[in-house]
């Protein structure tokens, strides 16, 4: 069988038309390809992402018993009374140190950052924490004398040890006996 003459111009026609106009776009293999890679690669940045979130826990209950040490120290350090005063509902530690010329918790003063020498204020939005509860005697804060000890806020003694309780799990103990500060 020949072609005719027209057959193999049409051809001809076709296969240069094919040549100089390459085909544009994927074909649904090349696709399928390309989503199946992308859904792996998805896969696997899913747990990474969730070690974040543990990550940003684990700080911020670091920093919030940085705090607490700080305050602590400062106490015996200076001889003076410190509180630390936690607003759940702000997901805020503020603390707080007693004025110089005495007066307890009514002339307190607050304590300040030694970086930034502004009062100390621990915020965990930015962490996106926050406190859950806080069992610290009869109310949200905790007092330490210059000794060092830990108390209620209003100065009366733990019943038991003081707790701080973080969203994710994490929890600060404040023991009682000796004023050691944990992170469980």
């Amino acid at each position: 069988m020949r072609q005719s003459g027209k057959a193999r111009v049409v051809n001809t026609a076709r296969t240069r038309l094919a040549r100089s106009h390459p085909a544009r776009g994927a074909t649904l293999v090349e696709l399928a390809i390309v989503l199946t890679v992308m859904a792996l690669l998805a896969g696997m940045a899913v747990p990474s992402l969730h070690w974040i979130t543990s990550a940003r826990r684990n700080v911020a209950a670091t920093q919030t018993r940085n705090a607490l040490v700080y305050a602590q120290r400062w106490a015996v350090a200076t001889q003076r009374t410190t509180w630390a005063d936690f607003d759940v509902a702000q997901d805020r530690l503020s603390l707080f140190v007693e004025a110089t010329s005495g007066g307890g918790p009514v002339l307190r003063q607050p304590l300040l950052d030694p970086l930034t020498r502004s009062a100390f204020v621990l915020e965990l939005q930015d962490l996106g924490t926050g406190y859950d509860d806080v069992l610290m005697g009869a109310d949200q804060s905790v007092q330490f004398d210059p000794d060092g000890a830990p108390s209620g806020g209003n100065g009366s003694a733990f019943s038991a040890d003081g707790l701080v309780r973080m969203s994710g799990g994490a929890r600060i103990r404040v023991v009682q006996q000796t004023g050691l500060l944990l992170v469980e």
